[in-house]
């Protein structure tokens, strides 16, 4: 028997406030799942996480082993350089996913790219640095991006679309 729970991060999905990075760390995060723990009751669980998910079970494990009975992780990606540059700044992906990369990298301009990198440049869009309008578009272009390669087997351009790139997903 599984009680399932699932939680929209700070500043994510239905947490408010809405793409907040301000106390959003890591540690806060954690700390977040453990009042959860206790509000709910729980004495030890089993903790599941994808991708930044995975990193942030592995952090909960950390500081509290005592109350994991075991992890579940898939897509583990724990925000290393070398993860970070392989998937976001041109270095492995790209070359897997041409046609994608191609749209996720077209709209910022090249000497920005070469000043800061891509992720510096798409974090200044989407903590609405430049505006509504670039926020938008860059959630946009970097949720179409993770839904193009995220898997061996792409989606179609309609189905990506239709999951990935509307604002209510992509913000």
């Amino acid at each position: 028997h599984y009680r399932i729970i699932l939680v929209d991060q700070r500043g994510c999905g239905k947490s408010t406030p809405f793409a907040s990075l301000e106390d959003n760390t890591t540690w806060d995060l954690v700390a977040d799942y453990e009042k959860i723990r206790e509000k709910l009751g729980i004495e030890r669980w089993l903790v599941f996480g994808g991708s930044w998910g995975s990193t942030l079970g592995l952090s909960y494990a950390v500081k509290h082993p005592e109350r994991v009975t075991a992890l579940v992780l898939r897509g583990i990606f724990l925000l290393r350089k070398k993860e970070l540059d392989f998937f976001y700044e041109g270095s492995g992906t790209a070359f897997v996913f041409p046609e994608a990369w191609e749209k996720y990298a077209e709209i910022i301009p090249t000497e920005e790219v070469e000043r800061d990198g891509y992720v510096a440049a798409y974090g200044k869009r989407l903590r609405g640095e430049l505006g509504e309008e670039e926020m938008r578009r860059a959630a946009r272009a970097w949720s179409v991006w993770e839904g193009s390669v995220s898997r061996l087997l792409p989606p179609t351009p309609e189905a990506l679309e239709a999951q990935w790139a509307g604002d209510d997903f992509s913000l």
